[in-house]
């Protein structure tokens, strides 16, 4: 506790006996003053204080002391997940320990100087007529008593503290830098360096001394050891029998010093005990006892002499200042808070005392200039750690700001800049810049400290900043909220940080990284396209004279080379040329560019880029997202909506574009035909919306006919078919292509008539002829021009004496003829790469049109590297290959058309040696793709068939093997997390049907004991508070997924290899597989037709394959998978009919029969006596796994269909077989979740619900039996089942367990980092804790939500209305109610329809203006209220009908009291109402009181009183049987107002928040709650 906040003394009270009026109370400020004076010394060391009058820099001889504490960072997360009390407790413990080990400093008459997170700095001055050895043996002595006392500490959380003691004696410089209102110190000098030495060679539990100081004593006095570079480890101290008063002082002073060090220990460890049995003592006067028994800091007392408060501000951080001048307790600071950490490491050239003061006093005031203009805080600088290490935070209490990620990273780069060129003596200027939650507070004892922070997130800038020099470097977390555009980032090569097991992504930021190099664009200009330019102007600026006015937007197809992408490239030219014109977003796609939401995303990323650069509006951005999809959740949680998905991206999609609104935003997208489906309805909105522009091209030769359907059925998009170029432009291009102004007469005839007018054929005919020799150029004059041979479309340079070139056939040409067939110029192009260049063209022909480069390596069985490089740069610079990571980007078209030999393949030189290291970067491209496809299709018709069929087989081997690992997402191998067996496996299986079927094999190490984190989460100690060791398992982060592209790449590859290497086996199977990997991305009509192209390629050879049984049972396999697909995709799309006719085939294939169907289980069937010999038949299936799987697979979803169609017993029976069929074969996790989950939501809706606990527990030990730790997928499915049973709690009321169960899944989520079911977790886990009377709890756990959440609509909608549901039904606040307020109006003003879930926040906030009394804005929230209990499938939309019957409730109390007509009609709907809620109350048990409740509210507002007490006594009961005391004590408050008694009006309560829950009784809750007042 501070000095300052005693209360007045006795004598002052007495005082006022004698003083009156002005006189007590100016003596009670001057009081005041001191006190706030005495505080604010105490962050300061004495060797600021005992200086008032020289605050300059002096010199002295000292000893220093570095003591570097390890184990705070465990500790700080180990507390951080203890739940209630943690924070007070952290902050106990590090005092605690920190604080007695400054006490027995200061008892030897040390000063700390410094502190430095979990490290100080302590200085002994030697005085005159003082030895240096006798000041170096009391702080040895010094050393070993902490390191024997203090040296291990353990905390009531089982984290070991230790410390490393280091100690140096010399010369040091001590100097206050900084000026006006922000100062500081630093302490300069050899024994600083050799006290940083010391302490690097040092472990917990040494003491180190430099040899400088080891110089100055008697070696013969210590017990030592050597450590390294001359430094000396001490253990002990050895007094000669002369020395016995010395020995005899020091031994009672540390008897004194450990006396007082163990009252400290005691104290802090007991204080909440005092506290708790001392009812009327508080915090305050326990510290303020405590404080008075300890030994004075003398220079204290004289501080109110020789200072003021403004003289000593400047040396404190502002939040301590603000708490002080509000004389509020420092220890009020401690606190968990999200904050950015911005660690500065300044390297200086010269050592030299002056030159490092006027360095450090420099750099020091530019970084508080920039810093105070960025709203951050320089929280402490040192020398004794890293070099000039400097922190700053962002984000303290009082100084919070949403941009503060963006504001550290411009200052950031600003700080270094200046640096870097305006100080002197500055090597290198390193910044590192992390952002997390870390533990903020006030460290050290009550005499001496300074306010720090700590936690992992502190420790890994730190890290940042030395591994990554001279640059600024950020965390993925910072990148992803600051709200700047991608371009300033560059991914970093992975290092290995110290402490750091997965530092995640790593970016350089650097401001300089969006200039585009002009000098490297190339020229581009467009002729003969008037018309097409004249169009696009026309849609753009809306020209009243043009016919194009009525679109919004235009698709140029035609064939190909025709010109379409110069067309779209002039217009963006032209457009970036208008200084304030609208923003320009350019795309190109590829056919690998078909996953959902792809193109959308990529446009919104660059449009995202476009409003985050510097030079526009930042703060435009705010609120959006950075990624606008996460196609992760697709992968690791098949179950989540993709309708939830469609809409939040919708939504997003129009803020971004709404917030641009000003200057307009144009969309320019080339290939459009490869446009993913979902991204086009989205894209329509906005275009039929008129608020965007929106011109592509296509070309249909490649395209699917639903793409050019869908977009010929736009009425506001205008499509126009590119035609030839007119012959007279002829010319001009190829001066162009040639530079040159003439040519000759004959060429442009050839032109003509070979190119058909495509500018992409002329120029590359033009190509053709200058490389093999044909053509020639010539200097000559203006006067010496032929106008009979050749053409000069453009004249220049009219003076005769000008020189001009032209163009002119060679004599090579004359010799052999010409023929300009693109044919004949790819063939004549490919003649003239040497031998080794044509073999890689002919190889990489072979293996596609985008292929890897290892691919290329295995194909060519494995060429010397830097040969293949050489190879690959001469054919970049050829323009034959490009690098293909720009398709799967979707890259800039600008940059691809200007920028030439651009490889954005992760490369890393300093691997390479020898001249390899000077080749450029695209001759190590990754991902190659072919530029020329002329060149593929030539050099692929060159190659013997049987080489062709060779290498296609090899393909689909390589790929088939190779791991496929997505760099961004998991750095897991991407086919095997779709559990994907290879086709070699399969017919190993096929010939060998009784050999144990291996779904799937991931040769990857163990990732930590996730299995083990999964028990204690599932069968460990119940404890709700969740708490957990850090978790060790792969980071995901969801910056960039590429699983679903790199899927679609290989699996088409895959299907192309394999038909034109005429091997129908592999074609069947990778086809169904590719069905199967667009299920995974909801693409199911896509999907369908895959699998249909399957059966029908299974079916084209039936009579070959019967006589083979091999075959046979193979294309019983491929059927099987294939219509299960089939009724999955149905199933998905609601056509349930059709799903149960795929399901019957599937079945059948297993001999199973439809009539089965009919059956409980197929089982019952084989009793029958009609079926001749059906054992017979089944012989070899049931010893045959492959059959068990499947058919457990089909009975799955057997029980899906008969669950929607209400046949419960016999979705029961084929659920529960399923389950045995999988459980008889080498089960799959993933699997037996979705069929447990079958089990569990049949078990729930068909009101059996006893069993729920017991099949709890089975479930729990069946799913750990088989979960491995080489499976992430298997911690996401088994997240997913425990979903399945929290909601099934939840509805059947088990309000104990489902709080149980709930809070097992958070603790699995908080372990393992898996926070991907925000919406359904935390709308049913508070809502049941709030139901048990448990209001704090769940406002902790909205916070936790809050904190994880992604901030997409859907997201902040849940939360807020979650938020508002516990404010409106208990009174206590989690968001102030503007705030949920304004979220909900920003919500009404997003154009198009509503969301559900959104018209659930409306239909909240229309009964809260209800209660308040405000009849007409409730009206304005008023809905469609449109309820159908049949629709519901799940618990949100029958929560949402319980407060749409209390607004019609009101709104009939309203109408009634208005003598509205309506009244009687109103009345009638609400019973209608009342009647469906009850029929929907058999399946959700959990809103039964509530039912009752409002029937009791009904009754009562109705004047029936009689039928209201028989409801309410009803309730009652209904909530006493389930726990529900919520609505008990709705009830009860109710029943009082409605009785007469006391209750408190809606408007008039007050807004109190749910920390404070705890400290209000039954009955204060019970008065507090809204009372539905009927009068």
């Amino acid at each position: 506790m501070d000095l300052h906040m005693s209360k007045v003394p006795k004598h002052l009270q007495c005082a006022s006996m004698r003083f009156h009026g002005p006189d007590l109370i100016k003596r009670i400020e001057l009081l005041q003053l001191k006190r706030q004076l005495e505080v604010l010394a105490t962050f300061v060391p004495n060797e600021i204080l005992n200086y008032q009058q020289d605050r300059q820099q002096r010199s002295c001889v000292g000893v220093l002391l570095f003591a570097d504490v390890s184990g705070f960072t465990p500790l700080t997360e180990k507390y951080n997940k203890t739940g209630k009390g943690g924070i007070y407790r952290l902050t106990a413990t590090l005092n605690a320990y920190i604080g007695a080990i400054v006490e027995v400093i200061h008892l030897f008459g040390g000063d700390i100087l410094k502190f430095s997170g979990d490290a100080f700095l302590a200085l002994w001055k030697v005085k005159q007529g003082q030895s240096a050895y006798d000041i170096l043996h009391v702080v040895v002595v010094c050393a070993l008593i902490i390191q024997k006392n203090l040296g291990v500490f353990e905390t009531e959380v089982n984290v070991m503290l230790k410390v490393k003691l280091a100690i140096a004696c010399g010369n040091v410089d001590f100097a206050v830098i900084g000026s006006g209102v922000t100062k500081n110190y630093v302490i300069v000098g050899q024994a600083i360096y050799d006290v940083k030495n010391a302490e690097y060679v040092s472990v917990s539990g040494d003491v180190v001394i430099s040899p400088a100081a080891w110089s100055h004593m008697l070696h013969d006095r210590y017990v030592t050891t050597e450590a390294e570079n001359g430094n000396v480890k001490v253990w002990k101290t050895i007094y000669r029998k002369n020395e016995e008063q010395k020995r005899i002082y020091f031994e009672e002073r540390t008897a004194e010093v450990l006396e007082q060090v163990v009252k400290h220990l005691a104290h802090r460890k007991n204080i909440h005990v005092k506290r708790s049995f001392e009812s009327n003592s508080t915090m305050s006067k326990i510290i303020e006892l405590f404080i008075r028994s300890l030994p004075k800091r003398e220079v204290i007392k004289d501080v109110p002499k020789y200072w003021t408060i403004d003289e000593l501000r400047p040396f404190i951080i502002k939040p301590v200042q603000d708490q002080v001048d509000e004389s509020q307790p420092v220890e009020y600071l401690t606190e968990m808070r999200e904050v950015t950490i911005q660690f500065i490491n300044i390297v200086p050239i010269s050592r030299e005392p002056e030159y490092m003061i006027e360095m450090c006093h420099n750099s020091y005031n530019i970084i508080c200039r920039i810093v105070g203009e960025s709203l951050g805080v320089v929280n402490k600088l040192s020398l004794f750690d890293k070099d000039f290490m400097i922190l700053v935070l962002f984000g303290l209490r009082g100084i919070r700001h949403e941009m503060e990620s963006q504001h550290a990273l411009r200052s950031a780069y600003n700080i270094r800049k200046m640096i870097t060129e305006n100080v002197r003596n500055v090597d290198s200027c390193s910044i590192g810049i992390t952002q997390g939650l870390v533990y903020c507070g006030v460290v050290g004892h009550p005499f001496r400290r300074e306010y720090t922070v700590i936690g992992t997130e502190v420790n890994k800038a730190a890290r940042m900043m030395i591994a990554y020099p001279c640059k600024v470097i950020c965390d993925y977390k910072t990148f992803k909220h600051s709200q700047l555009a991608s371009f300033y980032f560059r991914l970093q090569s992975t290092v290995k940080l110290k402490g750091i097991e997965e530092a995640g992504s790593i970016y350089e930021y650097n401001e300089a990284f969006d200039d585009y190099d002009d000098k490297r664009r190339q020229k581009l200009t467009v002729f003969g396209r008037v018309k097409e330019f004249n169009m696009i102007r026309n849609v753009i600026f809306n020209s009243a004279e043009s016919l194009w006015v009525k679109y919004n937007g235009i698709c140029f197809h035609g064939p190909r080379k025709i010109g379409k992408t110069s067309i779209l490239l002039q217009s963006i030219r032209a457009l970036r040329k208008i200084g304030s014109g609208p923003t320009i977003i350019s795309i190109e796609l590829n056919s690998n560019s078909f996953v959902p939401f792809l193109t959308i995303t990529k446009l919104y990323d660059k449009l995202f880029d476009c409003l985050g650069m510097i030079k526009s509006n930042v703060t435009l951005l705010p609120n959006l997202p950075r990624q606008l999809f996460k196609p992760d959740l697709y992968m690791w949680f098949p179950r989540y909506d993709v309708s939830v998905f469609k809409y939040n991206i919708l939504t997003t999609f129009r803020q971004i574009i709404q917030a641009n609104s000003e200057v307009g935003t144009i969309f320019f997208i080339d290939n459009v035909q490869y446009i993913d489906m979902q991204s086009w309805d989205i894209l329509q909105v906005f275009l039929d919306e008129g608020i965007i522009k929106l011109f592509m091209t296509a070309c249909w030769e490649d395209a699917t006919w639903n793409v050019q359907e869908s977009l010929r059925e736009l009425q506001s998009l205008n499509f126009y078919e590119v035609g030839p170029i007119s012959p007279r432009y002829v010319a001009v291009l190829a001066c162009m292509f040639l530079d040159a102004v003439g040519i000759p007469n004959h060429l442009e005839y050839l032109l003509i008539r070979s190119c058909g007018g495509r500018p992409g054929y002329i120029q590359s005919s033009i190509l053709r002829l200058v490389n093999n020799g044909s053509l020639q150029l010539k200097i000559i004059n203006n006067s010496e021009k032929d106008y009979t041979r050749f053409i000069f479309p453009v004249e220049v340079n009219t003076d005769p004496c000008d020189i001009v070139a032209i163009v002119e056939f060679s004599d090579r040409y004359r010799h052999i003829g010409q023929e300009l067939t693109l044919q004949a110029i790819s063939m004549d192009l490919f003649d003239s790469f040497t031998p080794y260049q044509q073999l890689v063209i002919k190889t990489a022909s072979v293996i596609g049109e985008m292929f890897s480069r290892s691919l290329l390596v295995v194909a060519m069985q494995y060429p010397p590297e830097e040969q293949l490089a050489k190879v690959v740069m001469q054919l970049f610079e050829e323009e034959v290959f490009e690098c293909g990571s720009k398709y799967v980007n979707a890259s800039d078209m600008e940059r691809s058309a200007y920028v030439k030999f651009c490889c954005r393949c992760y490369f890393k030189r300093s691997s390479l040696a020898g001249e390899a290291k000077a080749l450029p970067r695209y001759a190590y491209c990754k991902i190659i793709h072919f530029k020329n496809k002329s060149i593929r299709e030539v050099a692929y018709d060159l190659l013997p068939g049987n080489q062709k069929k060779e290498l296609h087989l090899l393909c689909t081997e390589v790929l088939e093997s190779s791991k496929h690992s997505c760099p961004t997402c998991t750095k897991q191998p991407s086919l095997f997390i779709m559990h994907s067996s290879s086709y070699k496996t399969v017919m190993e299986y096929c010939t060998d049907p009784r050999k144990a079927y291996k779904h799937s094999s991931l040769p990857e190490p163990e990732y930590g004991n996730m299995k083990k984190v999964v028990r204690n989460s599932m069968f460990g100690t119940y404890v709700e508070r969740y708490a957990s060791d850090i978790y060790k398992r792969p980071s995901r982060t969801t910056q960039k997924c590429n699983c679903f592209e790199i899927w679609s790449s290989v699996f088409q590859s895959l299907k192309f290899h394999a038909d034109q290497g005429k091997h129908t086996g592999k074609l069947v199977y990778y086809t169904m597989k590719y069905g199967f990997i667009l299920m995974a991305v909801h693409d199911f009509y896509n999907a369908i037709s895959y699998f249909r192209e399957t059966i029908e390629l299974c079916l084209a050879d039936a009579n070959e394959i019967k006589q083979d049984p091999v075959l046979s049972r193979y294309k019983i396999f491929i059927l099987g998978r294939t219509h299960i697909g089939l009724t999955q995709a149905h199933l998905a799309l609601g056509q349930v009919h059709v799903a149960k006719n795929h399901i019957v085939i599937a079945l059948r294939q297993y001999n199973i029969p439809s009539l089965a169907l009919e059956y409980r289980t197929f089982h019952e069937l084989l009793k029958k006596t009609f079926v001749v010999n059906i054992r017979q038949m089944y012989a070899e299936a049931y010893d045959n796994t492959w059959f068990r799987f499947d058919c457990g697979n089909a009975l799955a979803f057997c029980a899906k269909i008969f669950t929607l169609e209400g046949k419960w017993s016999l979705a029961k029976s084929a659920a529960l077989h399923s389950l045995h069929c999988l459980k008889a074969v080498n089960s799959n996790v993933p699997l037996l979740c979705d069929v447990y989950c079958n089990i569990i939501e049949i078990y729930s809706t068909s009101n059996e619900r006893s069993k729920l606990e017991k099949l709890q527990k089975h479930v729990f030990q069946e799913i750990l039996y088989n979960f491995s730790n080489r499976d992430i997928n298997h911690v996401n499915t088994t997240i997913v089942l425990m979903e399945s049973l929290l909601e099934s709690h939840y509805v059947c009321g088990h309000i104990t367990e489902g709080i149980r169960i709930g809070y097992r899944m958070l603790d699995i989520c908080s372990r393992l980092d898996y926070f991907a079911f925000e919406s359904r977790l935390f709308f049913h886990l508070p809502l049941l804790l709030i139901y048990n009377g448990r209001i704090r709890d769940a406002g902790d756990v909205m916070k936790i939500y809050k904190r994880r959440m992604h901030y997409t609509v859907n997201y902040m909608s849940i939360y807020y209305i979650v938020a508002f549901i516990i404010y409106l039904s208990t009174g206590f606040s989690i968001e102030k109610i503007d705030a949920i307020l304004n979220f909900a109006s920003q919500l009404k003003r997003i154009k198009g329809k509503s969301k559900r879930v959104n018209e659930f926040l409306f239909t909240l906030v229309q009964l809260h203006y209800f209660r308040l009394g405000k009849f007409y804005k409730s009206e304005e929230w008023k809905g469609d209220n449109i309820w159908n209990p049949k629709e519901v499938k799940s618990s949100i939309p029958m929560c949402e009908m319980i407060f749409i019957i209390q607004c019609k409730l009101q709104q009939y109390v309203y109408s009634y009291h208005q003598k509205n007509t309506t009244a009687e009609v109103e009345v009638r709907r609400i019973n209608t109402h009342l009647m469906l809620l009850r029929e929907s109350c058999k399946q959700y048990t959990v809103y039964l009181p509530m039912f009752y409740y409002l029937k009791s509210w009904l009754a009562r507002i109705t004047g029936h009183k009689r039928k209201s007490l028989k409801f309410m006594k009803r309730m009652r009961q209904e909530a006493t049987k389930c726990k529900n005391y919520l609505v008990e004590y709705q009830g009860i408050a109710s029943f009082n107002c409605w009785n007469g008694g006391y209750s408190i009006k809606y408007e008039n309560r007050p807004q109190i928040s749910y920390l404070e829950a705890d400290n209000y009784t039954e009955k204060q809750i019970i008065q507090f709650l809204h009372a539905d007042n009927v009068e």
